[in-house]
């Protein structure tokens, strides 16, 4: 299954390279592109991306600025924020950025960015399966029906219902 990215960037010529460099290490990837932060926001309700490659500055609205701007109950992809400026990256990574990429990026990096979001893609995963086994009650466990537990010196034996 090929994974799909969205690139938000105002320079075409940037986002022509990155889309390359991402098809040459990853040929069945599907990337889609968005001029400005605006349409970034539009498009990333077009769930589900792999990552998120979303540039610094932009005019009107910044990449920082448009992260605010994401309503807390969408679920957000891994971003990892691609600017020429290293002086971004402590604010990229303070707005939970996976990786921050500095242009112009080569192959190399480009390769290790999209590992890294193969590797959260398959942690969320987990999690999420993990989180809908602790929702679901365990017939063997509520077959117990206690659990032992020390309280000062002692062990006693606690109902799960308490």
């Amino acid at each position: 299954m090929s994974r799909r990215f969205l690139l938000i960037d105002d320079e075409p010529l940037a986002l022509t390279r990155l889309e390359r460099l991402i098809l040459k290490c990853e040929p069945t990837a599907k990337c889609v592109s968005a001029p400005n932060a605006y349409i970034g926001l539009e498009r990333l309700a077009e769930w589900p991306w792999a990552a998120v490659f979303l540039d610094v500055e932009m005019p009107g609205l910044t990449g920082l600025e448009m992260l605010k701007r994401v309503p807390l109950v969408t679920p957000l992809p891994p971003i990892v924020f691609c600017t020429a400026y290293a002086r971004y990256a402590v604010q990229a990574f303070e707005a939970a950025a996976l990786d921050y990429l500095v242009k112009p990026s080569d192959e190399d990096r480009v390769r290790m960015v999209l590992g890294r979001t193969a590797r959260t893609a398959i942690a969320r995963e987990r999690l999420g399966e993990l989180e809908q086994k602790l929702a679901t009650p365990d017939t063997r466990i509520a077959a117990v029906g206690h659990i032992a537990a020390r309280i000062g010196n002692r062990i006693t034996s606690i109902p799960f219902a308490e």
